[in-house]
Order: C-alpha cells, then structure tokens, then sequence
C-alpha cells in the first residue's frame, strides 16, 4: 500500500510526530458513523465502520431482443464495512486531526456519533478527543473489550488462528469451528499477565493472572543491557544464546535425568550461571562483563514464556478447556515469545495442549468498544469476509517502516448470513486441498501462475467495458494489474500474509483486486453468448440423449457430457489456448477431449446401481461454469433426474461472479429459457416446483462449505438431500477434495493443469489413476469421485 506522509511538526521533548494521513489510510472515514478506540503506550488502533460504493451487474429478461437472451446493465450498490488502522501512538495527535477534519456530521444523528475507548490511553486522551471532535467518549472496560473482539475475530475471519512451528518459526494456520468456539481461555501478556476464562459471549471471567509479564521483560531488559525500548531488548534476544547464562540439567547432572524423563538440554535454572558467591574473586562490575547482554535477556524471555504458558496450562486443566489464545504487545509479532510460549504449553501438557495465536489480535481492545457502540445493530445475523486489497499484509516481525507506519485491516459484509453446510462433517473439514504456506514447490509454481496470467486479466478488464479504447479504462486496469502484483510480492515475501495461502486465497485475491477499481463480471459478455449457443444446442443433445434407450449407455453419455461441460474454463489457460485454436467450438469436441474411462472403477458402478434402484430421493448439485458447462453439462443430467417426479433437484449458484462461473441471477435466467426447451424443466420449476435453485453464498471460483447461504442451509436440511454433487476443479478439487458429508457425493473435475495433474498421481488414493496423464493422447484426464456415506 503506498501512502503519501508528510512530517507537520516534531517535538523532541515528547517525540510526538505529526504527518499527514491519507484517505488511503482512514479509507470511506469520511462515511464512518461508529467509531471505537484502543489506546495503548505505543500503539493506537481505531475500528470504524463505513460503506463504499461499487458497481454490480444487474440480469433482466430480454424478451424483445432475438440477439441476447438477456440484458445485463450496471448497477451501484452500498456494502457496508468495518474498517481497522493500527498505528504508533507518537501519531495520535495527526490522527485525531484528521478524524476531525473528515468526520461527517450529517452521516447519521449525533446520538450513533460516538466515540467507545478502551485502554491505557484513553484517559489520557479523553479531554483532546473532546475537544478535537466534540463527541463525549465513554470509557470501556479493557478485559470486556478484548473478549468481544476475540469472539467476533473468531466468528468472522476464518484464517485468524494459528500456532508456530518450533524448529522453522513458520505460521500454522487452524480451523475454527465458528459455531463452537467456547469456551476458551485468552491469555492477554501486556505489563503484566491475565488470564480469561470465557464460556459465552456474556459468561467471562477473570481466573487468575501473573506480576511477571512484559513489563518485566523491559525492566530488567533496562537494567542489564543498553537498550533504551522494548523493541531493542527483542532484538538483543533475537541474537542472544540462553545457554551461557541458563544452567541446564547437564550442568548439574553432567547428562540428562533419566528416571524423571529430564532431557539434559532442559533449563533447571533461569540465569543460574549468573550466581555470585562470597568466594568470587572480581568485583560485581568485572563479574557482570563475563555475561552478554543478548544472553541475559533471551534467558529472561524465556524464563517468562515458560512460566505464563505453565500458569496458563494449570488453569487449562482444572478448567477443562484445552483451546488457548495468546494475545498481548508481548506476543505482537514476536516469532520467539511464540516460539517459546508454544514449547511450554506443549511441555507442560504433555503435548495435549496447543498454543494458539490470533493474526488480529492487536485489534481486539478496538473491535469490542467499536462493538460497544452498536449493540443496537445484531452483529449474529451477518457475516463478513476479510477484503485483502484494503487490508495490510501480516508482518513477521516487529520491525517498523517509517514510509508505511499504518497497518490497515478491513472487512465487508456479506449479502447473507453464512453458515456451515448442515450435511457437512464439520469437525474435521478443511476447505483446502493444498497449504501454500506450507508446500514450497506448490506454492511457487501457483504465485507465478497467477503472476504469469495477470496480463490476461488486464486485457479481460478493459474488454469488459463498452470503450475498449477508454484512456481511464486502461489506465484503471494497469492499476488493477499493479495492485494484484504488489500482494503477489509481498506473498512471496511472506506467505502467511492474508493467512492461509492457498488457490481459493489467490483467486479472492485477484477478485479483490479487480472489485477496487470497479471491474466486475469481466467474464459477463462471452458467458452471455456461450449461454446463446448453450440453449440453441439444448434441444438436440436432449434428444440424442433420450434416443438411447439402454440405461447403463444413457447414464454414460450424460456423465460424458456433464464432465465435457467442465472443460469451458476461462480460468484455464489450458483450454484458453485450445480455444484459441477452433479445438472446442463444438460441444462434440469438447466429448472427445475427456478421458473417459472414469466409468471403468467400481465407484462409478456403484453410483449407477444406487441411481438405478432411486435411492436418491433430493440432489444438491453446486454448479460450475456458465454456458456449455450448465446448459449441455449440467441441464441433461438435471432433466433425467427429474423424469423421476419423486426427486428434487437443488442448484446452487455464485452469488457473484468469478471468472466465468455462473452466478445465481444467470442460473435464473438461463433455467426459464430452459424451460421453453424441455417440457420436464418446466414442470419441475414452476408447477412440482422439484427443481429449486439457490445462491450459495460464494464470490469465488472455490467453495468454503462451511460458509454458505443460511437459506441453502435450511433448504438442505428441509428437503433431506442425500446427494450432494460438487463440479469443477475450483469446488472438487481446489477446495473439498477430502470433504466428507453425512450423505453420498460425487466429485467431479476436468484437470486441465498440467502441474496439478502430476501432483494427482501423488495425492490420489482412489481408482484408476493411471488417467492422470496430462492431454495423453490430446486428452484432459478427469476426477469421477463417488463416495457412499456409510454411518
């Protein structure tokens, strides 16, 4: 993010600094009504919420148009967010005056124009914010603000957890169940330690606590080095060896105490080499000398981890909670409190315990005294995604950059609640095939995928707009093309970011990016007219289809054609090139360019017997692309379900668009064509109503089952659904490859990566996996995963 500081003032008595702060900064807080602040020693965070306009595409029927089967125009509409800044408290006087400066009056009535702080700070600060703004600001609790800011972190941002790796410092990031996340313990390290029990968003206590916290760090820091901050006591630390000044177990044992298990590398004393006696002939000074600073204060931080993570562990056990979260300016991007806070929960557990760190957590004192100041608004009926574009990248350290000193974090609600999918095992689910964060070889071949095809997307934003030709149109798309690329960098910096790096993340990413310079549905001109050709062809392989009459022949043709549809990908560059070529104008290509022999395993049998003998009673099929995909894929095999009138048939679209993947508003439009082809469609959606659609929820070419459309949601429970039927390789193989439901599924891609194909015959544990050889014989290999529940 590039923002243009200039320094106003310096005061060397208070080294107070004033600059300027950019709307970059305080983005839309020229529309911020509410506003919570959390005032510390060195930092200030402020949560705000606000809105922003952006364009959407509106889909209306084209009844008078022969050319087009429907209409698409430009729409704005207001997505309301929740904005968070992190920065220095030396820029706390700028800060305020820049609130002052943009906070509108006329947004909203004076009553919701209020101020909530929270923190050491806010008593110090009341009177200028006062005067400055002319809003009283209350002051809140900081134990019950940091409880409601853990809660809605841990609801909210699914890639907020994470633990450390001890040997290469690396993040690991956790699943949170956001349905079940009580109760748990928060471990806040700032001055000194407190330890929180909560069981509920209004049951929380405080259970107990230590004297000996960060501020004991710093001041014994300050008394045995030179260090003149706490940021220079970490950074000796960092370089320091404990070990000199440490005594281990070898050192009094002479080897490690086998009868009660103590390595000979595990610290007995903290500092124990540190002792003086009478008999020590040099004096305290000449004593003092024998010792770094750099050990001293590494065995202090050590010393202090070791016993916050033994406290905390103890009461973990008489409470019987085994989630615990560390939070605090002690922990604030320090891989080594992490490192060391993590050994000692796992030593004093016995490695039952893990030792959990959240990516926000210098924003909970915020967040709760924003939320204090709408308790009229019910935060439970909406949920939100993390807009990477507006948000800073995570550091992985405690470092500053002058140039950039503002952290920004920022969240968009969605248009519905979202829930998990109720069939869905939740326990154990994660969205992801692959952790990027953690596969090197994967996770460079993707980030120059996606780096490689950037100049496609550019070319695609300016061809989504009337004037191709429009200098503000290019020049919007370059910006979009550098935006994209910059986070690209800083994720091969540092892959942990945005959280868990994985294909579905870089994929939002880029949707992200394109949405903050108002491209939307780029895609939406080719899947209206592939949609044009998808319904002139319908009729005819519906025919073709009904001609056969062996049902093992019928079935195999239609699952021929359901995965010959997966082969339109725009996001493929493989079928990108073999279009440019003519190889996939007609469906029947597309037939041919599929490796069909998924029908030869035993889980395609079995899936035909069970339909055979109508075990299916309600199917939830999550659609992939528009045009051929749907129309002459998916709609076929729609329509010989439904020729049963005992079974249902839910389709599940994007609620926005991605590349070229149907949204909801398209699936609509497309269906009533449909209906005027296919005497069965029609019947089914507007008199047995068998055929029901529904947004899923998604802007994104994967799929997150456990954040779908509350309504979905009901309707799957509702309708019993026993099958549930993923397409595509965004939603069956990016995202819930190993997902496993309450009820059968099916997955089913066209890999049409080389890479991922190699990497199939690796991950693939399933039959026939000789077929993942890429375009053998000119042909694309396929994923038929059928899995039966089994309770």
């Amino acid at each position: 993010m590039s923002i243009d500081l200039t320094e106003l003032c310096k005061n060397q008595e208070s080294f107070t600094e004033s600059i300027e702060l950019t709307q970059e900064a305080f983005k839309n807080f020229e529309n911020a009504n509410r506003v919570g602040i959390d005032i510390g020693g060195s930092l200030v965070k402020i949560a705000y919420s606000s809105s922003y306009e952006c364009k959407t595409a509106f889909f209306s029927d084209s009844e008078n148009n022969s050319n087009s089967i429907y209409s698409v125009n430009e729409v704005k509409k207001t997505v309301p967010t929740l904005n968070f800044i992190k920065f220095e408290t030396k820029y706390i006087d700028s800060a305020i005056e820049y609130m002052k400066r943009n906070l509108n009056p006329s947004q909203e009535t004076e009553k919701s124009k209020c101020i909530r702080a929270t923190g050491g700070g806010s008593y110090k600060y009341k009177e200028l914010l006062l005067e400055k703004l002319g809003i009283d600001v209350n002051k809140e609790d900081e134990i019950s603000c940091l409880i409601k800011g853990c809660n809605f972190l841990l609801r909210h941002v699914p890639n907020e957890v994470f633990t450390i790796n001890y040997d290469n410092l690396e993040y690991e990031f956790k699943p949170i169940q956001t349905g079940n996340i009580f109760p748990y313990l928060l471990v806040n390290i700032g001055s000194g330690v407190s330890v929180l029990k909560v069981e509920s968003d209004q049951n929380y206590q405080r259970i107990g606590g230590s004297t000996i916290g960060g501020a004991t760090l710093w001041g014994l820091g300050s008394l045995l080095t030179d260090a003149k901050n706490f940021e220079e006591i970490i950074d000796l630390a960092e370089t320091g060896d404990n070990r000199n000044v440490d005594m281990l177990v070898r050192d009094i044992y002479g080897r490690s105490y086998d009868l009660f298990g103590l390595e000979e590398d595990l610290i007995a004393s903290s500092l124990g080499k540190a002792t003086r006696s009478l008999y020590d002939g040099p004096t305290r000074e000449e004593f003092a000398k024998k010792f770094k600073q750099e050990d001293l204060v590494r065995s202090i931080l050590i010393m202090i981890c070791y016993d916050v993570s033994q406290i905390a562990t103890l009461y973990a056990q008489i409470h019987g909670i085994n989630k615990l979260y560390f939070g605090g300016y002690f922990i604030h991007n320090c891989r080594l409190s992490m490192k060391f806070l993590k050994h000692g929960i796992s030593y004093w557990s016995q490695r039952k315990m893990d030792c959990l760190f959240l990516r926000h957590e210098g924003y909970l004192g915020a967040i709760g005294a924003f939320l204090k100041t709408s308790q009229d608004l019910d935060h439970a009926n909406f949920s939100w995604f993390e807009n990477y574009a507006h948000s800073s990248a995570h550091k992985a350290s405690r470092l500053r950059n002058d140039s950039n000193p503002f952290d920004r974090f920022e969240l968009n609600q969605e248009e519905f609640k979202l829930v998990h999918c109720p069939l869905l095992d939740h326990e154990n689910y994660v969205p992801d095939l692959v952790d990027l964060t953690k596969d090197e070889e994967a996770r460079q071949y993707w980030l120059n995928c996606f780096e490689k095809t950037i100049e496609t997307y550019e070319k695609q934003c300016i061809k989504s707009y009337a004037n191709e030709n429009d200098e503000s149109t290019i020049k919007k798309a370059g910006e979009f093309k550098k935006s994209y690329l910059n986070k690209l960098y800083e994720l091969k910096k540092s892959p942990f970011s945005f959280g868990r790096l994985t294909v579905r993340s870089l994929l939002d990413l880029r949707e992200h990016c394109m949405a903050e310079f108002q491209f939307f549905d780029v895609y939406s001109k080719e899947k209206r007219e592939e949609n044009k050709q998808g319904l002139e062809l319908l009729d005819d392989r519906l025919a073709y289809i009904q001609n056969m009459q062996n049902f093992e022949q019928r079935w195999l043709e239609l699952f021929r054609g359901f995965l010959a549809g997966n082969v339109y990908d725009y996001g493929a560059q493989s079928f990108i090139e073999k279009q440019k070529k003519g190889h996939l104008e007609k469906f029947t290509q597309a037939l041919r360019s599929i490796d069909d022999t998924f029908h030869k395993t035993d889980a395609y049998s079995e899936l035909i017997e069970r339909i055979k003998s109508n075990k299916y009673k309600c199917v939830c099929l999550f659609v992939d692309n528009s045009g051929f995909d749907l129309i002459l894929g998916v709609l076929p095999l729609v329509v010989e379900f439904l020729k049963n009138t005992e079974i249902k048939i839910i389709l599940c679209a994007n609620s926005k668009a991605a590349i070229n993947d149907v949204t909801f508003q398209e699936l609509v439009l497309v269906i009533k064509k449909a209906c005027k082809i296919s005497h069965v469609l029609n019947e089914a959606f507007y008199k047995t109503e068998n055929l029901i659609l529904f947004e899923n929820g998604s802007a994104s070419p994967c799929l997150d089952l456990s954040r779908i459309n509350i309504d979905l949601a009901k309707a799957i429970s509702s309708h019993n659904v026993d099958l549930i039927v993923l397409e595509g390789m965004g939603r069956a193989v990016h995202t819930n490859f190993d997902a496993k439901f309450m009820c059968d599924s099916l997955k089913s891609a066209v890999i049409k990566n080389k890479w991922l194909a190699e990497r199939f015959k690796q991950l693939s544990t399933f039959e026939s996996s000789h077929s993942f050889e890429f375009l053998k014989e000119d042909k694309f290999p396929v994923m038929f995963k059928f899995e039966k529940f089994s309770s």
